[in-house]
């Protein structure tokens, strides 16, 4: 995470925290898509300037894997929450919650879905998957390793279980 993109989501935090009264321990729940350490790294001057500006103890909390996240996601034990584009959808949907802020990676908010292929495959477009077995490194659930991928193949025309 930039330091200017660090410093919007501070900013976006702190508005939203000020009006609040004593808000005792606050904990962050990051979705742990990078390793832990990685993850600690990029969110720890955010635990400690929130810490400071409020006032109040602030945790950060990377859990182990994705199902001991969305665990913490369902019984909303996490105060502010980081995690991707389908599982807001799903959060908000089905446990009511809201973006207050919206991250940026490489200056773009959006994420883009990406398809490799061999150099020697004869495969140079999209439209050449078609009749493919593709293989895909995350679930149906997974936001870049199945959904955005399968969102390239979409638009490209192909339908699952049919052109691949």
């Amino acid at each position: 995470m930039n330091n200017n993109r660090l410093r919007v989501l501070i900013g976006a935090l702190l508005t939203l925290l000020a009006s609040a009264q004593a808000v005792a321990d606050i904990t962050i729940g990051v979705f742990p898509r990078r390793p832990a350490a990685e993850t600690h790294q990029a969110f720890k001057p955010l635990e400690e300037h929130l810490s400071k500006q409020l006032g109040e103890p602030v945790h950060l909390v990377i859990p182990k894997d994705f199902e001991t996240f969305w665990e913490g996601v369902q019984k909303q034990q996490f105060d502010l929450v980081h995690y991707n584009q389908y599982h807001y959808i799903k959060s908000h949907k089905e446990l009511g919650y809201e973006v207050i802020v919206a991250n940026e990676e490489f200056g773009n908010k959006v994420i883009a879905g990406a398809l490799s292929v061999r150099k020697d495959s004869g495969i140079k477009s999209v439209a050449d998957l078609k009749g493919k077995t593709i293989l895909f490194g995350g679930g149906k659930k997974a936001m870049g390793s199945y959904i955005a991928p399968t969102a390239v193949l979409k638009t490209a025309g192909l339908t699952e279980g049919k052109d691949y």
